[in-house]
């Protein structure tokens, strides 16, 4: 097989990575194959304690995962310009998706391994996606329902985001958050663990914690002043 037919065979892939929701056709760069996805690893920490059997054993939670993706280059003449014009769109990207799946993952650095350009018009590289270990949902949006259950379809506990509209008590799960002197609404950010209204910080105007939703069913209820909550559930798997 050519150098032309095996890039022919190597074009054929249709998968397509979708960096923040997109990969311009009009970039001449594809995936060589299928890449690898890896299950996220569990850190633990053994304490061993004087005079008890074995050790104690403490989750510190799930590490970060590299995901590969190998990618050809095509031109019709030197590619080198082409070269810069690719690592000049996967810098900065923030989530990684691929075209066969309703997932994304969210990046946390992106590592570019050196070009294979033997011929002038083609090459061949890496990228080294280091991404949180989650998968997550495209569409997380919930309808809440002051006292309805609503179920969590994602398979690890979420970090939600909430924007909540008045005072009062929201009660997630049994466990309740007073807010106090909201005014129009505040946005109550699970993941980022941060209590604010646009640029204004108002985590002093919530008490209690951040909450989670568990997979399968959830509910929240809420009391006072509070008029409406609008929800997005960030469901994430493993």
């Amino acid at each position: 097989m050519n150098l032309s037919t095996s890039i022919f065979f190597e074009r054929r892939l249709m998968l397509k990575t979708l960096l923040d929701g997109s990969f311009p056709d009009s970039l001449k760069c594809c995936l060589v194959a299928r890449p690898v996805i890896p299950s996220p690893e569990m850190e633990y920490e053994d304490i061993s304690i004087p005079g008890r059997d074995g050790s104690l054993t403490r989750e510190l939670g799930y590490k970060n995962i590299p995901i590969e993706c190998e990618y050809n280059m095509l031109e019709e003449v030197n590619i080198k310009s082409l070269v810069r014009t690719v690592k000049g769109f996967f810098v900065g990207k923030k989530t990684l998706r691929f075209s066969d799946d309703d997932v994304y993952y969210k990046i946390k650095k992106i590592q570019f391994s050196d070009i294979e350009n033997e011929v002038a018009e083609y090459g061949r590289f890496t990228v080294t996606f280091e991404c949180d270990p989650f998968q997550y949902a495209l569409n997380s949006s919930v309808s809440l329902v002051n006292g309805q259950s609503f179920q969590n379809i994602g398979t690890y506990r979420s970090k939600p985001y909430l924007q909540v509209f008045g005072s009062g008590t929201l009660t997630v799960n049994g466990k309740s958050i007073i807010l106090r002197d909201v005014g129009d609404y505040i946005e109550l950010d699970s993941d980022l663990q941060n209590a604010y209204r646009g640029n204004v910080d108002m985590n002093r105007n919530m008490v209690g914690e951040f909450p989670e939703f568990v997979p399968g069913t959830n509910r929240v209820s809420w009391s006072g002043n509070i008029t409406k909550v609008i929800c997005e559930g960030r469901w994430r798997y493993i």
